[in-house]
């Protein structure tokens, strides 16, 4: 069966003696050219993660060149559980992002924008441009100091897995990498703003401030600017977005410059 939704790869699920596995296929050709070593990089976090208090996925095999499935891949246990959180798995989210961050994995990857590179500018559809000025400003600017240590890098509600009130699992990490644990707890907030589900968002963010305090405006400003498709160049950032989309993304913006 082939799941929907991934970005960067095709990603399949099949049963074998009543067990289930996902077969992630890095076969888009734009993401490999990026970065070639996407499968090595996902299976060597899931190795790092085994035995570690984190629901993840554990690793079956990994073909890193694409010599044997025609594209690099990795082969992983399927966890149960349907994509997607809600209010009442706020505490799980927060208590997972705290183990990750203190599990004391080392991996040779070192996190980086994902506009890393581009120059910036505000997009055309900007309502306040002093917004963006002083938002691209202070990203521009020497970052907080803060300890690095293991992050998830793209820790939004797509990746999680639930069943009922629990968390059953983390998935997708093919981006882990030393870094500002305050990413983390960016991208899920970022990730319910700009879904709509402002009461999750708020209920999270009232988690981290409870269990674990790691937000930084700082961080939310870079997480709001990355998520701007700017490696597809302005053309498509300044096409990007409906007008509920532009909004949310401008109001989160405010709210962190405000905190500054």
């Amino acid at each position: 069966n082939l799941l929907y939704g991934a970005t960067t790869a095709e990603v399949s699920t099949f049963n074998v003696a009543g067990r289930g596995y996902v077969l992630k296929l890095f076969n888009k050709q734009f993401f490999v050219d990026e970065e070639p070593d996407r499968a090595a990089h996902e299976a060597a976090v899931l190795e790092a993660l085994g035995g570690e208090s984190i629901p993840s996925p554990s690793l079956v095999g990994v073909d890193g060149d694409g010599s044997i499935c025609g594209a690099p891949a990795v082969l992983m246990t399927r966890l149960p559980g349907a994509r997607g959180v809600r209010a009442e798995h706020a505490g799980e989210i927060v208590e997972t992002a705290a183990r990750m961050h203190a599990a004391g994995i080392t991996l040779p990857w070192t996190f980086r924008r994902y506009a890393a590179g581009y120059e910036m500018r505000p997009p055309e559809w900007g309502s306040d441009v002093q917004i963006w000025t002083s938002a691209l400003e202070i990203v521009g600017s020497e970052p907080p100091a803060g300890d690095s240590c293991f992050i998830h890098r793209d820790y939004n509600s797509s990746n999680f897995l639930s069943t009922g009130n629990r968390i059953t699992g983390v998935v997708d990490w093919l981006s882990g990498c030393m870094g500002p644990p305050a990413i983390d707890a960016a991208r899920i907030r970022l990730d319910l703003t700009m879904e709509g589900r402002s009461e999750v968002a708020v209920a999270v963010s009232e988690a981290f401030r409870d269990l674990h305090d790691i937000v930084d405006p700082y961080w939310d400003l870079v997480d709001a600017l990355d998520w701007l498709p700017v490696y597809r160049g302005f053309e498509a950032v300044d096409e990007w977005g409906d007008p509920v989309q532009r909004r949310r993304l401008e109001g989160w913006m405010r709210g962190a410059l405000e905190r500054i």
